[in-house]
């Protein structure tokens, strides 16, 4: 997903959408081990805010 935040043709909705997607996954090897899911979970929460916070850096720095 990395060339897709770089562009400066970002959709800052439809990558929203697409990650609280993805953080509603289950693990497809253990898809009943609720550990397992929660790992993935918060790998894809930390990754949301660093996205996040690139978001809002671009921001800032362009509004200056």
């Amino acid at each position: 997903m990395e060339p897709l935040i770089k562009s400066e043709n970002y959709n800052f909705t439809f990558y929203k959408k697409m990650l609280e997607k993805i953080k509603q996954c289950k693990d497809a090897l253990c898809p009943d081990n609720k550990e397992a899911n929660q790992v993935l979970y918060l790998s894809l929460d930390a990754w949301a805010v660093t996205f996040y916070l690139h978001i809002f850096i671009s921001y800032v720095v362009s509004v200056n």
